[in-house]
């Protein structure tokens, strides 16, 4: 750090800063090294023997046992203040200690200085103690308070040294001061000096008062200060100091309750109040106020007001501080009680207020005071809670209807689901926790409380009692709280009669609301009033039903929590209601009651319980039950009570069998002649009797003595003795009849079955287990004796177990008692211990051990038959049989083995059953948690002798050892000799070598251990087949109070764990050797190999000293000579041993190493024997190679190198590696210059090297590898480039064999290449090179010749290309002839000044080619190109390409400027070379896409193309491949057209133009036939600035192919898409060319008009393609149709030549309708088509287009309907727009244009007919008038008219048209009449007129049945057309008289006839028709005329004149009948 200051020249920001955990800086750097270690300081300080100091202070002596010894009685007045001095004196060094090593690097020491000044302060304050103890009545009070103010003085000063300390940890000292031996004074003052901080002297002259530190902490401005004290302070010192603190007020008395409270305030206000230190003090204050508080509990109190005052402040941080506070201590007054209350009903349940008061109460010591036996807290305090419970609940809970969501007996599930409780719910919860708490009954007082409560008025009164008020309001509201706090403050609880009259019923709204733990509490305090008048409750059926629901209150909780987890048996409901009933039979408050009442309690409640339905079936009764007997048991005559108790129910039970016998047990005993009915056993309707042993037990003793008392028992046995042949069966009935039974058991319930299987299944460690055996036994092994004088008889036992069924339980039995004798066993073994306070009863292990060999007698008994042999001699049986007990058997004796029944066990669980309804439901382990076990406080005297037993001994000094040395010193005589010499040193190295070897032997043989011991070791333990019975009992997923009758056994076969002893043994013995070998292993080496390895290596030294002090060269030879040959020796010594052992391994090779740097290396001789030593012996080459230097022998130097190549060969890498390392080539080729055939011949060695490495080394050849890249480096740099040939060739062989790595590439480029501009440059082409420009010409065509001759060397290379075979070299490849190109370009340069460009560029581009072709230039053959990659290459091929285009880049950017414009530049060279060479027709596209995107990469925008380019541009889609366009693509958008077009048109006039201009137009047009190419930016760009050129000069037929080409390509969307897309580019660019618009039409031509017509076909083609797309939008190409036809019909109105218009127009037209023909016919296009023709038509009344469109649609569309409706509508257009009135206009204007087609007529007639067309119609008959030459062909004519008008259905719209039809019928008949036609056939005319025009009359169709009845559908035309029709024929039959004759003059009268009357009528009748009032004027002037006699046949034409003025004078086409009629 002194040399960076230093060169840093006192830049004191770049120094270093030490900083401490604190982050201030740690100490001086410069004076760092001053100061001594800590740990140094510490070690001095420890060697202060301060036991002894203080031994001798304090006046102690030593006991005998060398103990110190204290007394306090040697120390008077003066040696105490001579202590205080001392002890003054001593602080005041300590404190200098403090501030001398004020440095954190001491922080430790000043930590043990603060140890020594607080142990110092307790030394003497434990003194004082004792002093002030034993002299305060000897001493006068003025004495005493002088010593106790020097006391004090010191304390204070002592506080004061440990305070200035800084931020060194020494304050924690502080925190446990013993400061309760200071006086009141001294407190006050050192709480004001806490208060000060850091740096403050207290001094006697600024020292306060007592009364001003009271005032002063008093003041709210102190806590400020104090405030800023900590701010400064850090985290540890803040927590020291406010602990310092904290302990200040615990240790005093609570007395001082103002300072007490003065501290806690303060620190309450700092922790918590205070917002600058609440956020870093809060946590550790609460741990102070707790311990404070746990002192004096007087201080919550404080801390509750503070919290109320405090309470916006503070917040939810108060429940932090709350929930750690002892409140189980403390006693709450009245204010305390009424902050709780207010906080509690006034906030919500989620305000912080409400959730303290939560706590507060819930955490109060509600239980009894163990010292003063009383309640903790007054009875008062227990009413006022329990009424503010109430309250609250009602507000809470029961008004919010949430009582029944979680009670107390659902303490699982609210845990359960505890994330879903609601705070109604939490509440709840609380609110019952507490009331369970409350001690209100007077049952649950102690006796002095219950004393007291008597004097203060009893019991009180519901009613009478006014604080009781909110508990009869809540009764009133069925509040479950008040219902529970009636029961028990109230008479409702503490009287029977009041009980059974009001209590009940809140007991039952307590149990059925779900309040089944408050429902016990109540039960328990209530049931003891009936244990002298039970069948009071008994008989309730009130208590009754509450004992059910509580019974199945687990049954019902468990199902609906079944789904949250499996519980076990019992639930907690059924668990704490049989607590509570042996907690009632124990008594109250532990108090143990007398047998007499427990057994009462018990009866009571068996009575109570067996009143339940089926209470045996119910496995919650069962339990309660069980437990009850069990405490009956351990009572004087308890089972005789309980069996008197449970005899009702017994008999009730037989009872009930005796009316469910059934049929079939009626039948089946009836025929069998059995009186009696069997009854099933008792046991075997129990619920799982094995569960409840007790109960059980009792039960089936009852039966046992029920058989015995009836005698069935005795005679059954008597029957089996008298007739042995007869089966149980028989005998069972014989004794039945025999007795006269009224009830008997079945077989299977006989007590001797029902004993052994409870036996069986009883638990193992049951207390009756062995009493149950003993039952067994007595039926089992009993005898009978008939008489008193005859013989015992032999027991009938075995007889029951011989049946099929019974046959294999005496094996289970047997079984059963092995185990439980190995249980007991096994217990007794264990090493736990006796006893474990607190938990679980274990009882002595000697018991145990007895019933083990009980188990182990009765497992003998049970199935040895000579037991029931009545020879059987019992002295003669072993002792283990127990002969004395088996004759108590014999007997039938049936006293209780008693002494195998644990009592201590039974009388413990019942105190734990009955401890845990004390502890866990009521909480008292709560209470119990308050009592705080602490430990007794030592005396001084004891604290002063603990503390000196503490002090660290001071250490002893060193012993020192002296060394002798034990290696002989070596004669230098003897290293003269060689023989000598290595005789003396052989001996050494064998004893070395000798010694490695016994080291690798004991390592060989520790291994074999391990891995013998491993393999032992799994076969230590085997599998030992086991078969194992288990049983399995059913369980209902449906039923959960299904019970298994019988569980299934199931017999499994198992593999059990077992132990071989043999491999014991064996592995014993293995570690036995193992650790001898340890032992070996771990001992030193022997002290000969010691000396001998010093011994050689002094012999080495002197050796090495002796030559170099030498000057005799004859000497210098020897020692050489001596120590080459022991040099090898060494070497060749060296073995597996030897490297085995670390020591010996290093030591030869220290040796070897030794000697060949001082002998070895300096010896050129010795070179060629360490390589062929090494070669010899691979294995020494670690050691030989660093003494290889080859470099000493130039003359063999390559021969040398060429061996270790050889050697490579053959596969030793390693060694060649170590041993080529020591070749240095470049000081090789530097020093000895050696010759260029010498060079040539070591690059092709170093050649063979590489390649034998290959292409890709692996690793172990690698790094031979990098030697070589090395070597190779070394030649190509020697006099660079005179080797570069070599390198070359080198390079580019391996490169062919693939045989060389791509390093060698990377090393050719690095050294045949630099940076011109520096190092950092970016500039590929700023490259330099000292290749001269031949040489560099010349290595690009070596370059390139190879590869290209390589590519055709062999077919596989011509089919895949070069990539395959040289995919690791292709990047280096290009970089290098990338990098050969650029410097050639670069040096070629320079020759511009003497040649021209042209020329110039010419040789760099043959260059170029040449290099290049045989990597990217397809290779032409007689069939087919070879192309220059495979599809799998074309990455590479890329890469290839981009240093194509790099190289062209550089050198367009070169000749840019020299070549002028549209001469061949760089760019037209390579589009031609990519047209010509690259991209024939069969490259394949993964070929051409590589050109594309490289030579994308050009700079094409300044490409000015020649006519050859252009040429080429044209002909590319045509003549290469389709993916060459991509490119072309790319080039069109990038070239500047209008430039290109100008300079043409300037050069090369308008013939130039239309060559460019017809280019730029297929180009763009070919880009816009592939969506990728329309995606081009440029493209757009270009193509409307396209569209702004002059199209003049291009000719039709370019114009057509590129048309063609976009009909071709396009996507035909594109004419659908918006004029403003891309999409519709093209096609704008094709309308522009052809000048279809306005302004073309100014200079029309021949070509225009071709243009034109290429265009719309255009148009026209796309929109039919379109019309075959699944996806268009037909209305869109209806929107474009209009348009077109808008557009034809503007661009047409332009010409002004009427004659070219309307040519113009028929052939646009025409490509227009040619749309109807070719569109899509499967759907719907053709229909939308002729719609948006019609439209348009009907959109252009005056338009040009109608006649062209008539002619047009007449002569080339292919549908007659097209036809006939679109020259319909062309003909009512034409009228309707007034074109009739314009000159020249009318019929004649569109007859002329109307062409009927020639064939199919007919068709096209009746087509016409059919689309209702009548003006086409009409124009027909008109056309074919003059062509009729004859009446009889006009008669024709009139009658195809009249057909068509009685065919005609006319639309309304189209009704009119049928007047024209009319009028020319009525015409050409008058001509008939005029030139004498005949008047009959023209009658017959005149009538199928009328006819028709009857029927188109009618307002009803009359056809059909319907028409014929008049209810034919209506007319669907107009009420004029009705009324013209009914006047017209009307008119016309008054002209007809008959058949023959017809009124032909005027003035006649009128025709009257059948006819005429009707069609008159129909006329007339309409003006009475509601129909046609509204044209009665007009009914009525027809009328006249109609009748007007002066009016005649001929005037019917001017009928339908009148009625075309009168109702069609809009319809324009019926204009020719006014005319008509003018006329």
């Amino acid at each position: 750090m002194g040399k960076c200051l230093a060169v840093e020249g006192g830049n004191q920001s770049n120094n270093w800063i030490m900083v401490d955990s604190d982050g201030e800086e740690d100490e001086d750097p410069k004076n760092a090294w001053l100061y001594l270690h800590e740990n140094d300081i510490v070690a001095i300080l420890n060697q202060l023997q301060m036991a002894e100091v203080f031994k001798h202070v304090l006046l102690m002596t030593s006991n005998p046992d060398g103990s110190p010894r204290y007394d306090c009685h040697q120390t008077s007045e003066p040696l105490f203040l001579k202590l205080l001095a001392f002890c003054t004196c001593f602080v005041d060094i300590l404190g200098c200690g403090l501030q001398t090593y004020n440095l954190p690097r001491y922080k430790q020491l000043n930590k043990r200085i603060g140890r020594m000044i607080r142990m110092t302060v307790q030394y003497v304050s434990d003194h004082w103690e004792n002093f002030l103890e034993l002299n305060k009545r000897r001493l006068s009070q003025e004495q005493l308070g002088r010593l106790q103010l020097e006391y004090n003085s010191f304390f204070q000063r002592c506080t004061n040294t440990i305070l200035s300390a800084e931020k060194l940890g020494s304050w924690q000292f502080m925190t446990d001061m013993p400061y309760s031996t200071v006086s009141k004074e001294t407190m006050w003052l050192l709480l004001w000096s806490m208060h000060q901080g850091r740096g403050q002297k207290v001094t006697p002259l600024n020292t306060p008062t007592e009364e001003e530190c009271r005032r002063f902490v008093a003041d709210p401005e102190s806590k400020l200060q104090l405030a800023d004290v900590i701010n400064l302070l850090p985290t540890s010192e803040v927590i020291f100091l406010l602990t310092a603190l904290a302990n200040m007020a615990q240790c005093r008395k609570a007395e001082e309750t103002e300072f007490i409270e003065a501290v806690a305030f303060g620190l309450f206000e700092i922790c918590y109040v205070c917002s600058q230190t609440r956020e870093a003090c809060s946590k550790v204050g609460r741990e102070l106020l707790v311990s404070v508080a746990n002192a004096h509990p007087f201080i919550l109190s404080l801390l509750v007001q503070g919290t109320k005052d405090n309470m916006d402040t503070i917040g939810s941080m108060a429940l932090y501080l709350f929930q750690a506070l002892p409140f189980y201590q403390w006693i709450p007054c009245e204010p305390d009680i009424t902050v709780l209350k207010q906080w509690l009903m006034s906030s919500d349940l989620t305000q912080p207020q409400n959730q303290l008061t939560r706590h507060v109460l819930g955490q109060l010591n509600w239980g009894v005071d163990q010292k003063t036996k009383r309640l903790f807290l007054p009875y008062e305090i227990h009413k006022q809670i329990a009424v503010l419970l109430t309250e609250a609940f009602g507000k809470f809970i029961t008004n919010r209807n949430m009582g029944f969501y979680i009670t107390e007996s659902f303490k699982q599930l609210a845990s359960a689901m505890k994330q879903q409780q609601t705070n109604e719910q939490v509440f709840n919860m609380w609110a019952w926790n507490v009331a369970l708490k409350l001690h209100l009954h007077q049952s649950s007082f102690p006796s002095a409380d219950i004393a007291l409560a008597n004097i203060s008025g009893g019991v009180p009164v519901l009613a009478n009692d006014n604080s009781l008020l909110p508990i009869m309001k809540g009764l009133k509201e069925k509040n479950s709280m008040a219902s529970y706090m009636s029961l028990v403050i109230s008479r409702f609880g503490h009287t029977d009669a009041d009980f059974l009259g009001e209590g009940l019923d809140q007991l039952v709204i307590l149990t059925e609301n779900y309040h089944y733990l408050p429902a016990l509490h109540v039960i328990r305090y209530t049931a003891p009033l009936f244990v002298n008048k039970p069948q009071a409750l008994i008989q309730s059926d009130k208590f009754l039903k509450v004992v059910l629901l509580l019974l199945s209150a687990d049954e019902s909780f468990m199902k609906s929590a079944k789904s949250l987890w499996s519980h076990d048996f019992p639930g907690p409901i059924t668990e704490n209601f049989a607590n509570m009933i042996l907690n009632q039979a124990c008594g109250v408050d532990g108090v143990e009651t007398d047998s007499s009442y427990q057994l009462q309690m018990l009866t009571l409640w068996i009575q109570v319980l067996t009143k339940q339905p089926k209470w045996y079936q119910d496995k919650n009764a069962c339990y309660i039950l069980d437990q009850m007997v069990e405490m009956g048991f351990s009572t004087d005559e308890g089972m005789a009570m309980l069996q008197s108790a449970f005899k009702e129910a017994f008999v009730s039970h037989y009872k009930e069998s005796q009316q469910q016998g059934g049929v079939a047990s009626f039948v089946s005993w009836v025929s069998s002649g059995v009186t009696s009915i069997p009854v099933l056993s008792l046991t075997e309707k129990l619920s799982a009797p094995q569960q409840f042993g007790w109960l059980s037990y009792l039960i089936l003793d009852m039966e046992t003595k029920a058989e015995e008392s009836t005698q069935l028992w005795p005679c059954l046995r008597t029957e089996m003795a008298n007739d042995q042949k007869q089966n149980l069966d028989q005998a069972l009935k014989k004794c039945a009849i025999k007795l006269k039974l009224e009830f008997a058991p079945s077989l299977n319930s006989l007590a001797i079955y029902q004993w052994s299987k409870l036996a069986v299944t009883m638990e193992m460690d049951h207390p009756l287990l062995l009493l149950v055996w003993q039952k067994f036994f007595v039926l089992f092994l009993g005898r009978q004796v008939s008489q008193t004088t005859m013989q015992q008889r032999a027991s009938i036992g075995e007889k029951f177990f011989e049946s099929s069924k019974h046959s294999g339980d005496l094996k289970k039995m047997k079984k059963r008692l092995g185990e439980t004798a190995d249980f007991h066993m096994k217990y007794y073994s264990d090493d736990s211990p006796d006893s474990t306070a607190g938990q679980k009863y274990v009882p002595d292990k000697d018991f145990h051990l007895s019933l083990s060999r009980m188990y182990q007698t009765l497992q003998l008994w049970v199935q040895e038959p000579m037991l029931h042999d009545s020879k059987l001699y019992l002295p003669a049986l072993p002792q283990q049989y127990q002969a004395d007990r088996l004759l108590q058997l014999f007997q039938n004796q049936k006293e209780p083995w008693m002494e195998f029944v644990d009592m201590n066990r039974i009388k413990h669980e019942i105190k734990v059953c009955s401890g845990t309804w004390t502890d866990h439901v009521t909480s008292s382990s709560g209470q119990r948690r308050g009592e705080m076990s602490r430990k007794p406080d030592s005396s001084a005297t004891e604290r002063i002798l603990g503390r000196l037993s503490h002090h660290e001994p001071g250490k002893e000094l060193p012993v020192l050892q002296p060394l002798k040395a034990l290696v002989p010193d070596i004669s230098t005589a003897i290293l003269d000799e060689k023989a000598a010499t290595l005789h003396l040193l052989k001996s050494d190295l064998n004893n070395l070598k000798e010694y490695a070897k016994s080291f690798h032997m004991r390592v060989v043989k520790h291994v074999a251990l391990d891995e013998e011991f491993c393999r032992l070791y799994s076969q230590l333990y085997y599998n030992k087949s086991k078969q194992v019975k288990v049983t399995i009992e059913c369980k209902s997923i449906l039923n959960p109070l299904h019970k298994c009758s019988n569980p299934a056994v199931v017999n499994l076969n198992v593999q059990e764990k077992a132990f071989d002893e043999i491999i014991q043994r064996q592995t014993d013995e293995n570690r036995a050797e193992y650790k001898q070998l340890m032992i070996e292993g771990l001992s030193p080496p022997p002290l000969s190999v010691c000396i001998a390895a010093v011994h050689v290596e002094n012999a080495i030294t002197m050796l090495v000293k002796l030559a170099r002090r030498t000057t005799d060269d004859g000497r210098l030879v020897r020692y050489t000579d001596i120590a080459c040959t022991l040099f090898f020796l060494l070497a060749e010594m060296i073995n597996d041993d030897i490297e085995f052992y670390p020591p010996t391994r290093q030591f030869y090779t220290a040796c070897i190493d030794m000697l060949g740097k001082e002998f070895i290396e300096k010896d050129p001789s010795q070179t060629e024997i360490v390589l062929q030593f090494s070669l010899n012996s691979p294995a020494m080459s670690g050691l030989m190679s660093p003494h290889f230097v080859p470099i000493n022998n130039p003359h063999t130097y390559v021969t040398m190198y060429e061996r270790l190549v050889q050697i490579l060969q053959q596969q030793n890498p390693d060694l060649v590696f170590m041993l080529l390392t020591k070749f240095e080539i470049d000081q090789w080729l530097q020093t000895r210059s050696p010759a260029p055939i010498e060079v040539k011949r070591f690059v092709d060695i170093l050649a063979t090297g590489l390649y034998s490495c290959g292409i890709d080394p692996d690793s172990k050849h690698g790094m031979v590898f990098e030697i070589y890249c090395k070597h190779l480096r070394a030649v190509l740099v020697h006099n660079f480039p005179q080797n570069l040939n070599y390198v070359l060739n080198l390079v580019l062989n391996g490169t062919a064999e693939q045989k060389i790595h791509p390093k060698c590439w990377q090393i050719l480029h690095t050294h045949c290449f630099y940076s011109r501009e520096g190092e950092n440059t970016l500039k590929e082409t700023d490259i330099g090179s000292d290749i001269s420009t031949d040489q560099t010409k010349q290595c690009l065509s070596t370059i390139g010749c190879f590869f290209l001759q390589l590519r055709t060397s062999s077919p596989d290379l011509g089919s895949f290309g070069l990539y395959p075979s040289t995919t690791l070299y292709t990047s280096h490849i290009t970089e290098v002839i990338q990098d050969l190109m650029i410097s050639f370009i670069n040096k070629v340069l320079p020759t511009l000044q003497d040649s021209s460009p042209a020329q110039v560029l010419d040789l760099i581009w043959q260059t170029l080619i040449m290099s290049y072709a045989a990597w990217i230039q397809p290779l032409q053959t007689e069939t087919s190109p070879l192309l220059p990659w495979i599809q799998a290459d074309c990455e590479a091929g890329k890469k290839m390409v981009e240093s194509f285009v790099f190289v062209i880049q550089y050198l367009h950017q070169i000749f840019h400027d020299l070549i002028p414009p549209y001469q061949p530049d760089p760019l037209i060279r390579v589009w031609l070379y990519f047209c010509d060479v690259l991209c024939s027709k069969q490259v394949p596209a993964h070929v051409t896409n590589v050109y594309n995107m490289g030579f994308a990469q050009l700079p094409w925008e300044q490409l000015k193309p020649n006519t050859q380019v252009l040429n080429t541009m044209m002909q590319l889609k045509d003549q290469n491949c389709p993916e060459s366009f991509d490119l072309l693509a790319h080039v069109v958008c990038q070239l500047n057209w209008t430039d290109i077009v100008i300079h043409y048109s300037q050069c090369y006039g308008r013939q130039g133009t239309s060559q460019v201009l017809a280019c730029v137009l297929l180009l763009l047009v070919q880009c816009y036939g592939d969506q990728k190419h329309v995606e081009i930016p440029n493209l757009e760009k270009k193509t409307l600035i396209a569209e702004k050129y002059d199209w003049s000069a291009l000719t039709s037929d370019n114009y057509r192919h590129a048309s063609n080409w976009f009909l071709q390509t396009c996507d035909p969307r594109c004419v659908m898409a918006e004029r403003s897309s891309s999409s519709a580019l093209g096609l704008r660019l094709l309308k522009a060319a052809s000048g279809f618009n306005v302004q073309s039409s100014l200079s029309w031509s021949s070509d225009l008009s071709l243009k034109r017509q290429c265009y719309v076909h255009s148009v026209v083609q796309l929109m039919c393609q379109c019309t075959f797309e699944a996806d268009v939008n037909l209305d869109t190409v209806s929107l474009i149709l209009m348009n077109l036809l808008t557009e034809v019909e503007t661009v047409t109105s332009s010409i002004t030549d009427t004659r070219i218009q309307e040519e113009e127009s028929l052939d646009l037209s025409k490509e227009i309708f040619a749309l109807l023909n070719n569109c899509n016919p499967e759907n719907n296009s053709v229909s939308i088509v002729m719609t948006t023709i019609i439209q348009w038509l009907q959109s252009s009344p005056r338009s040009i287009l109608l006649m062209p469109c008539v002619r047009v649609a007449s002569r080339c569309l292919a549908s007659h309907k097209h036809i006939v409706n679109i020259v319909e509508e062309c003909i009512h257009v034409y009228f309707k727009g007034g074109m009739d009135q314009v000159a020249g206009g009318g019929w004649d204007h569109v007859l002329a244009a109307m062409q009927i087609p020639d064939l199919n007529i007919e068709d096209f007639l009746q087509t016409a007919l059919d689309e209702g067309t009548f003006l086409l119609l009409y124009g027909y008959i008109v056309q074919k008038l003059p062509l009729c030459q004859q009446l009889l062909e006009e008669q024709a004519l009139i009658g195809r008219l009249l057909n068509w008008i009685t065919v005609a259905k006319p639309l309304q719209e189209d009704e009119s048209k049928l007047l024209l039809l009319w009028y020319k019928s009525l015409e050409l008949i008058l001509r008939q009449l005029d030139y004498g036609g005949n008047h009959a056939a023209i009658i017959k005319m005149l009538s199928s007129l009328v006819t028709s025009l009857h029927l188109m009359g009618e307002d009803r169709a009359s056809g059909g049945l319907l028409g014929a009845i008049g209810l034919g559908k209506r007319s669907s035309l107009s009420p004029e057309f009705r009324i013209s029709c009914r006047a017209l024929a009307a008119m016309i039959t008054l002209q007809v008289y008959d058949e023959m004759r017809l009124r032909l003059q005027p003035g006649q009268s009128l025709a009257s006839n059948g006819a005429t009357k009707q069609e008159v009528g129909a006329l007339l009748s309409m003006k009475s028709n509601k129909l046609y009032q509204s044209y009665k004027n007009e009914i009525e002037l027809l009328c006249d005329v109609v009748q007007n006699e002066n009016y005649g046949l001929r005037q019917t034409l001017n009928l339908i004149h009148q009625i075309s003025e009168m109702f069609y004078k809009e319809k324009e086409y019926l204009s020719i009948l006014h005319s008509a009629h003018r006329q």
